[in-house]
């Protein structure tokens, strides 16, 4: 059986392997249908193609450069590339910048990147997570970047954005190792802020750079910046962000405006630092070396200077509110009025202090108060040529402000006053207290504790003062005195009218009048002698010459005195008037030692005149001198010039006189002459009395009674002189001894 089969095994091997070579064949023809198509041979010059291409560079076992394309070709070492991604890493890797772009040609050899298109770089990538929202977005064109350095550089136009704002330049270089992007011209910059009603900061410079790690932008040529109403120029500067806001504005060199209202406020310092809030609103100013702020309101304009200026601002809406400025190191605050159409204009005010502080009223657009921390001066400087110049020092001043910027009052301590008169009026006092009306008119003047005035050789102290502009009366209060070279006056209350020099004097006056030196001179007005006078009230005008003194009034010259309710001396007229109750007492001289011998007359009024040297007494007489008692309607008393030895020469009376002669012989009983009559004369060196008019009588207490038409006798001997005529006999009644 075997050896008939013997021969099918070559058969069936062959079929076997026929069958193994079908399958083979077939299964080449397949797998060469499906195997891909052998790639041209490359272009000359050509160095590689490829799909989804990625250039990477690393130091260490970090990152640093990362180039990819969905299509990059490779000629001669310039690798062209489209749909561009490049990455720079930061130096921890965490973050990077990422550049795109739609074709771009990378140089191998020089390790450069160059795209003549548009450009999108993309700032602090994160390398893992979520995106933030504030990144910032760099679009340009002709940008050429090194994988050396990652600096990218353009020169054409540049635009950027971010979450919170935008802007352009042209020319651009950034910097990744340091995170700098440099604007070179033409930089434009605007932040929108958070919020949706913000106000945005427009900013245009010649040059900016932009610090991504410390926030900042520099400014290192010129800016400007503008923000609603405000406006600033800065020769330098820089801006520190906060989160993608700004927050602080530095500026060298800088000068603003800003408006609101009526009001325009300009401002000026080598440095000017500006703070902001979350919402970037404005919310302090600081100004350095050469600070300047000019605010013009309506009614004023006020120009602040210092060597710093703290501007602070409270946010309304979304804009700034002044509320207070604060100018130190020689701080001037100078307040010019602005003329308005039938409105005088008041004086300029020039306040001068190291510190001084300004608080605004709500709005800010008035100043509501200013007032210095220490030392200060405030003039005041004339605009129309009514006005004079005034000045004031104190330790402090405080001054506060009525509507439109108008000066309402000023305080201050410590004061020193000086207005520009001739002669200067200067006073002085613990403190002061100055009222202006609706047009900044002063108009009353209080100054209290130590009051102190001076106006060339007039003189005038008191524990406070007051001064009323529109009658120019100053009243001193409380141990009042004024003095001047004709003499001096102490009350508890003088009030002085500065324009003519009249002053009236209340309670407890006292007075001291230096002598004239003009016009005869006697017992009753010495041209020599100092007069000293007291009383309730005293007026005096004509520059000193017209003195009226009441209630309970009394002068006098050493010894010599004149009392009443008022009294009157006039140095033009070198008339004295005393009324109601008037009593004056005048000294002989005594050549010799003994008891001084004194002239005593009461009556109701009195004038007297030194021409004249004649004292008109009246309203009921009463005369005493040693020896002699004269009592009468009215009484004329003829004086002697004060060199006599006697101040009486001679007494004239008339109306119901009675005379009283009395002389007194040692260890004799006192003689008693009494005479009466409608006139009398008394002549003092002869001791001569006359008696006529009416029915003269005289009663001697010796020789009994004589009556006649005039009687005469000398008080010092026993002589007595009897005229008689019709109407008029001679009696005489002698009694018995």
């Amino acid at each position: 059986m075997l050896r008939r089969l013997r021969w099918l095994l070559p058969v069936a091997i062959l079929a076997i392997l026929g069958a193994v070579a079908t399958l083979y064949l077939r299964q080449r023809a397949l797998l060469d249908q499906s195997a891909p198509k052998r790639p041209k041979l490359l272009e000359s010059g050509v160095e590689g193609r490829a799909l989804d291409w990625c250039y990477d560079q690393a130091h260490g076992d970090k990152p640093r450069v990362q180039i990819c394309a969905s299509k990059m070709n490779n000629v001669d070492g310039r690798i062209d590339m489209e749909g561009v991604q490049l990455k720079l890493f930061h130096e921890d890797a965490t973050s990077f910048d990422l550049v795109t772009s739609e074709l771009a040609q990378f140089n191998e050899a020089e390790r450069k990147l160059y795209s003549d298109g548009d450009v999108e770089i993309t700032l602090a990538v994160p390398a893992e997570g979520a995106l933030p929202g504030r990144l910032l977005k760099i679009h340009s064109s002709g940008v050429e970047f090194s994988s050396e350095t990652g600096e990218a550089t353009t020169s054409r136009a540049v635009s950027f954005e971010f979450d919170t704002g935008g802007g352009s330049a042209v020319g651009a270089h950034y910097n990744p190792a340091n995170r700098q992007l440099r604007m070179d011209n033409n930089v434009i910059l605007d932040w929108r802020g958070k919020r949706a009603d913000a106000q945005p900061m427009h900013i245009e410079a010649g040059q900016a750079w932009y610090l991504e790690a410390e926030n900042k932008v520099l400014f290192p040529q010129w800016a400007k910046l503008t923000r609603g109403t405000l406006q600033m120029d800065t020769g330098n500067g820089e801006v520190l962000l906060n989160e993608g806001e700004i927050q602080r504005a530095d500026m060298h060199a800088a000068r603003g405006t800003q408006s609101s209202g009526n009001r325009n406020v300009q401002y000026a310092a080598e440095d000017i630092h500006m703070l902001f809030d979350e919402h970037m609103t404005v919310k302090s100013i600081l100004a350095e070396r050469d600070a300047r702020l000019i605010s013009t309101a309506t009614s004023a304009r006020t120009t602040v200077t210092a060597d710093r200026l703290d501007l602070n601002f409270v946010a309304s809406s979304n804009d700034s509110i002044l509320t207070n400025a604060v100018a130190t190191g020689k701080s001037v605050v100078s307040a010019e009025p602005i003329a308005r159409p039938g409105a005088a204009a008041p004086e300029t005010r020039v306040l001068k202090s190291d510190v001084v502080w300004m608080f605004m009223r709500p709005g800010g657009e008035e100043i509501d108060r200013v007032e210095t921390t220490g030392p200060g001066t405030l003039d005041f400087v004339p605009n129309r040529p009514e006005q004079v110049k005034r000045n004031l020092k104190g330790d402090r001043i405080w001054i506060t402000y009525g509507a439109a910027n108008r000066i309402d009052k000023f305080r201050s301590i410590n004061a020193v006053t000086r207005t520009e008169m001739q002669p200067p009026r200067i006073t002085e006092s613990k403190e002061i207290l100055a009222f202006f009306d609706a047009n900044s008119v002063l108009t009353r003047l209080e100054q209290n504790t130590d009051f102190k005035y001076q106006e060339g050789d007039r003189r005038a102290n008191a524990r406070k003062a007051s001064m009323e502009q529109a009658t120019n009366l100053l009243v001193l209060d409380g141990a009042a005195s004024t003095s001047d070279p004709t003499g001096k006056v102490n009350a508890d209350k003088i009030t002085l009218d500065q324009k003519t020099g009249n002053y009236t004097a209340e309670g407890n006056v006292a007075t001291t009048r230096q002598p004239s030196r003009k016009g005869g001179s006697s017992a009753m007005l010495s041209n020599e002698e100092i007069m000293q006078a007291t009383a309730k009230r005293m007026t005096a005008t004509d520059n000193n010459q017209k003195i009226h003194y009441e209630g309970d009034a009394k002068a006098w010259q050493g010894a010599n005195r004149v009392t009443g309710d008022k009294l009157d001396i006039d140095q033009l007229t070198h008339i004295m008037q005393a009324h109601g109750k008037v009593e004056t007492q005048f000294f002989d001289k005594n050549a010799k030692a003994g008891p001084a011998i004194s002239t005593m007359v009461r009556s109701s009024d009195l004038e007297y005149s030194t021409e004249t040297r004649i004292a008109h007494y009246t309203g009921g007489v009463h005369l005493e001198r040693p020896g002699l008692v004269v009592d009468s309607k009215e009484l004329r008393a003829y004086l002697k010039n004060t060199d006599a030895d006697s101040s009486l020469d001679k007494a004239f009376a008339d109306g119901a006189v009675k005379m009283v002669s009395t002389t007194t012989v040692p260890g004799k009983t006192k003689r008693i002459r009494t005479g009466t009559s409608e006139h009398g004369e008394y002549y003092v060196d002869e001791q001569r009395v006359v008696l006529n008019g009416g029915q003269p009588l005289l009663v001697d207490s010796e020789k009994g009674r004589t009556t006649g038409c005039e009687l005469t006798w000398w008080a010092n001997n026993d002589r007595l002189l009897v005229g008689g005529g019709q109407n008029c006999p001679v009696q005489t009644v002698i009694p018995k001894k």
